[in-house]
């Protein structure tokens, strides 16, 4: 008998379908005479709620045109809705995707850039490109999952293998680490504020007198109380270990670092000399991010996944009471995640994500413009600079302290 070797395209194709079926709730769907294709459908879906998978080239099965609507018809009839159409073939060939009324069709190959129409919608499938070792393994080990799934009517799904949330558990690692060392420093001062300047927190009077424009960032990482430190890490640990697999380490550390940085810039405009630190300005950053996502793949639906995003939008919302709250902090992490969510779950060629650049360009203009133009201090803490100063000395910093008081003794002359 004469083994068949399976192409990689059938393993990828296959793939996906694993995806479609445990991650966004699509059931297969049985096509008479058609044992080539596999055919999906989730009414609940926004877009695409029929698709129909070829492990083949697109040549194959591409011109079919009447069969295809003829299967399209008969699913609309049985669900009694109208619905969207998307083809997907990974053969050796690459056609870009393309729409045309309510039938998209996507070709593609093996290890191939998945184009944004489809990570904006299924950002999950992505996985399904990984390398390919032992294609015959992995064609029978995925066939036979989703058999068992069909079968049981999809009703125990196995949990999709994800990347490890990388950046989030550094993030977490590096807080905790500036927790410890914030712990440490209390040796030489129980002035709390004080330490958290020293670690790198948001100081306005530092950041116009000593020219210290890092602290917009390093303020995220620095956090001196306890339950400050848990409360921010449990609901960045809910945000990435779901996010960043998804979106990927890069665009993940992105919204990150410039929610912080926006946050800090909204605090430096719309507030006096305050001292801020904590990671609540890239978290609000995140969650914007995490709910656009959630709003366009139609997942808000699952029952739930809407309960777990309630619940972290409620301590987010009701964190804005709490005692020296930066709310300006939270809505410029809030209003930076709106907008870079808008332009990397968006496709290229659609419009709110081009004019969401141009206005993320105008406000980020504004906002350098603002910070250039606010340098006066409405007031200073000389207690507060002096036992900075006291502390870099402790932990041998004393030129640095020297410089602190240096500075801060001419400002405060003129």
């Amino acid at each position: 008998m004469m083994k068949v070797s399976i192409r990689k395209s059938d393993v990828v194709a296959l793939k996906i379908a694993y995806f479609l079926l445990t991650s966004y709730k699509y059931r297969i769907v049985v096509v008479q005479n058609d044992d080539k294709n596999i055919w999906l459908s989730n009414q609940a879906m926004s877009n695409f709620k029929l698709i129909k998978i070829s492990g083949g080239p697109s040549s194959e099965s591409f011109f079919h045109r009447e069969y295809i609507d003829h299967v399209k018809q008969s699913v609309s009839s049985t669900i009694k809705m109208e619905i969207d159409l998307l083809e997907i073939y990974t053969g050796d060939e690459k056609v870009e995707f393309y729409k045309e009324n309510d039938i998209a069709m996507w070709s593609t190959y093996i290890e191939a850039e998945v184009p944004e129409e489809i990570t904006a919608v299924f950002p999950l499938v992505i996985s399904a490109f990984n390398k390919i070792d032992d294609a015959n393994r992995e064609y029978e080990e995925f066939k036979n999952t989703i058999s068992e799934l069909h079968n049981k009517g999809n009703n125990k799904v196995k949990k999709v293998k994800k990347a490890p949330p990388i950046v989030t558990m550094l993030v977490i690692a590096i807080c905790i680490i500036m927790y410890g060392l914030s712990i440490a420093l209390k040796a030489h001062s129980q002035y709390s504020t004080a330490i958290a300047v020293v670690l790198g927190a948001y100081y306005k009077s530092y950041i116009i007198v000593l020219k210290e424009y890092w602290r917009f960032l390093t303020c995220g990482f620095i956090h001196v109380e306890l339950i400050h430190l848990v409360m921010n890490i449990y609901v960045f640990y809910f945000i990435g270990k779901f996010l960043e697999p998804i979106i990927g380490a890069k665009k993940f550390t992105t919204i990150l670092l410039a929610s912080i940085v926006f946050g800090s810039m909204f605090e430096f405009i719309g507030s006096g000399n305050v001292v801020c630190l904590g990671l609540s300005g890239g978290i609000y950053g995140l969650f914007a991010v995490l709910i656009i996502l959630f709003i366009k793949t139609g997942m808000i639906k699952n029952p739930a996944l809407k309960r777990q995003v309630i619940a972290i939008g409620l301590i987010c919302f009701l964190d804005n009471f709490g005692p020296n709250v930066s709310w300006l902090g939270h809505s410029g992490g809030l209003v930076c995640g709106i907008f870079l969510g808008i332009v990397f779950l968006f496709a290229k060629k659609d419009n709110m994500r081009k004019n969401t650049i141009i206005a993320s360009v105008i406000l980020s203009a504004f906002l350098l413009l603002f910070v250039a133009e606010n340098q006066k201090l409405d007031r200073v803490f000389k207690e507060l600079d002096d036992e900075v100063v006291h502390i870099n000395r402790a932990i041998g910093f004393r030129n640095y302290g020297e410089r602190i008081k240096k500075e801060m003794d001419n400002y405060n002359r003129r």
